[in-house]
């Protein structure tokens, strides 16, 4: 939903990233290297 869209938006924005609310294979590649 949109909670979680935003999250990711911060999660993308904190790491460099595009800032879509989409997971795509570079906001994965973030998530598994900040587990």
């Amino acid at each position: 939903g949109p909670k979680t869209r935003k999250a990711i938006k911060e999660f993308q924005k904190s790491k460099g990233l595009v800032q879509n609310g989409k997971v795509g294979p570079k906001t994965w590649r973030e998530l598994h290297k900040w587990k």
